[in-house]
């Protein structure tokens, strides 16, 4: 907002010094002294924001620089499958993931203790898992035998849907793993939450898995965002707390 303000002044600056060479001079240094004070104004301003953006750097953004803040498969799916692995590379531990459990369920919703419960020994995150019946972008699973689940998440940022995709991975983790429905939750990703496609899965087979909460319609400006930002106020690492403010900047331009 500041920066956009300035942006302003300076066109009417220029505006000004245009102006200036085209009158007399009485009347240019009656409007002198009536702009010097503000201009002055101006420069301190710059010099302060220039200051501050030479300390903190607030749009140096790595995804931006290096061009791949709109790439789904390497960018964004392997940013968030390891952010979700309880033994990634952040050091987090279970942070994220209890997080993100705790963004996608509400207080009351039974399923939250399903798959919030867990053991860190056996739950697996795996990226592009290869299925007979598709490969699934993100694939969750808890192998415990006394509270089994797994969650399969669809990364759709551009690629259009393929055919029966959702239907698919329904259809694997039911008969391929042998999973009651309470017991897997299907995430369809995408930058506004949008229902999948009629080509993905039928409607009427959408509407029951949303109704039962097998389905999930997840926002990466909403849900995405504020599981992020949630963790960004818990995480540990300044490191992972830098790359995660610039993320969250970078998929609210998707």
């Amino acid at each position: 907002m500041i920066e956009a303000n300035l942006a302003n002044i300076q066109r009417f600056i220029e505006g000004y010094q245009v102006f200036s060479k085209s009158i007399d001079d009485d009347k240019y240094a009656f409007y002198r002294n009536k702009f010097d004070g503000f201009i002055g104004g101006y420069q301190i301003l710059t010099d302060v924001l220039s200051m501050h953006n030479t300390h903190f750097a607030a749009h140096y953004n790595v995804f931006s620089i290096l061009n791949i803040s709109h790439r789904e498969v390497k960018t964004h799916t392997p940013i968030l499958k390891n952010l979700l692995d309880v033994r990634g590379e952040h050091a987090q531990n279970e942070l994220f993931y209890t997080k993100f459990i705790d963004t996608i369920f509400e207080e009351t919703d039974r399923r939250r203790k399903v798959f919030g419960s867990f053991s860190k020994q056996f739950l697996e995150v795996i990226e592009e898992l290869p299925t007979l019946f598709g490969r699934i972008d993100i694939f969750i699973r808890h192998y415990n035998n006394e509270n089994p689940f797994c969650i399969a998440i669809e990364n759709k940022i551009y690629a259009p849907d393929q055919p029966k995709q959702v239907e698919r991975y329904h259809k694997y983790m039911k008969d391929g793993l042998g999973l009651a429905e309470d017991r897997m939750l299907l995430i369809y990703l995408s930058p506004n939450g949008r229902d999948p496609t009629e080509d993905s899965i039928g409607k009427a087979d959408c509407e029951r898995l949303k109704k039962n909460g097998v389905l999930r319609c997840v926002s990466y400006q909403n849900e995405i965002k504020k599981w992020l930002e949630s963790c960004s106020q818990d995480v540990k690492a300044t490191s992972i707390q830098t790359i995660l403010n610039q993320y969250i900047k970078t998929i609210t331009t998707l």
